[in-house]
């Protein structure tokens, strides 16, 4: 068996190498996204505290509650202003997600409110395209009257995976965290991403969903390659952000972790923040190498798992990885800025240092 292993990744380094390879592995990811439709967020931290691990909240376990909701309250919705939306995304999560735990949006749906709202006055001030927003605080979406259908899903699948626990005084929503005493947050380049995610899942045919977090929406795509989309739905509305971080740590160690959730959330609030003026290039490409070659040494590992299990073939394992790899891409155009984020050597470090340990491959032994 050790001989398969060894041959497997011999084959990949060599077909690195490839010119073939080299044709593959170019911007793929052509984003351009207008102000208007990214919800920028105030720049009220400093850069250099932002993102390292002794600043981060300590990802807490969300407290256990069982919320139920009977089909004779469904009727009473109907009652309330916006009440057909909720029903309707309500069916719909139920229908397309039987035996998803929707306690979260029960427990929201005796006492929401959605209001209109006027964002111009915010967003001139703070530099923002703000057109909606949820606060789980007063259980309150507010929203511009003009992009109601286009934005109405996204803020409803916030609130219905979104909790405020009073007892350690920490909001938990989606795949993020905020505490209110430290006034620091987690994980919110990967729930918004997923939000999104889910938007245009499961009401995108119906709806003209507001087209936003494209970078995230792509990168939360190849986190679901690892973890599958049925588990990560779960842990998702069920506000389970320690639960997507103990699923990972099947294949990276905890520091690695947070440095790939650290890095979505440096991307989601500075790639397109224009109050941040001293942000640099290279900073970006910086964490968006750490998000591609996380993704790409849990993915690896995902399907060497499978490979020693005779899951997957040899050559299904080589089919699985190019495609992989060719989604992820190595550059973005943003703004008229191209980020580089991958090329052929960091992604040979990056199999070498995934696999060679149990391969007892090396660097220095495929080069003599």
């Amino acid at each position: 068996m050790e001989i398969v292993k060894h041959d497997i990744v011999e084959n990949i380094i060599s077909n690195i190498d490839n010119k073939d390879l080299l044709t593959i592995l170019k911007p793929i990811i052509i984003i351009y996204i207008s102000a208007k439709t990214i919800q920028f967020i105030a720049n009220n931290y400093k850069i250099q505290k932002d993102y390292t691990l002794t600043n981060m909240t300590l990802v807490n376990k969300r407290p256990e509650f069982n919320h139920k909701f009977s089909d004779d309250y469904k009727a009473e919705l109907l009652k309330v202003q916006f009440g057909k939306h909720v029903l309707d995304f309500l069916n719909t999560l139920e229908q397309e997600i039987p035996n998803i735990d929707l306690s979260l949006l029960y427990k929201h749906l005796s006492n929401f409110k959605i209001i209109y709202k006027n964002f111009k006055l915010e967003n001139f001030f703070f530099k923002r395209g703000i057109i909606a927003k949820y606060n789980i605080l007063t259980n309150c979406i507010e929203i511009d009257k003009n992009g109601f259908n286009n934005v109405i899903v996204h803020e409803l699948f916030h609130m219905a995976s979104s909790f405020y626990c009073q007892d350690d005084n920490i909001v938990y929503s989606g795949f993020s965290q905020f505490s209110k005493k430290t006034k620091k947050d987690i994980g919110n380049g990967i729930n918004e991403g997923y939000t999104q995610l889910l938007s245009e899942r499961y009401f995108g045919n119906n709806i003209n969903i507001e087209k936003s977090y494209s970078l995230q929406v792509h990168y939360v795509q190849k986190l679901e390659n690892i973890v599958g989309n049925k588990l990560m739905e779960k842990m998702y509305l069920q506000a389970d952000l320690l639960g997507l971080i103990e699923e990972l740590k099947i294949y990276e160690n905890i520091e690695n972790i947070m440095n790939f959730i650290s890095a979505m959330d440096f991307i989601e609030k500075y790639l397109t923040n224009k109050n941040n003026i001293y942000i640099k290039k290279s900073m970006i490409s910086e964490k968006l190498t750490i998000i591609n070659q996380f993704l790409i040494s849990c993915y690896v590992q995902k399907i060497k798992r499978e490979l020693d299990n005779q899951v997957i073939s040899v050559k299904e394992f080589n089919e699985l990885f190019y495609n992989y790899l060719k989604e992820l891409g190595t550059s973005i155009y943003f703004d008229g800025n191209k980020y580089t984020y991958l090329d052929v050597e960091k992604i040979k470090n990056v199999l070498v240092k995934t696999l060679s340990n149990d391969l007892k491959l090396t660097i220095s032994s495929k080069n003599k």
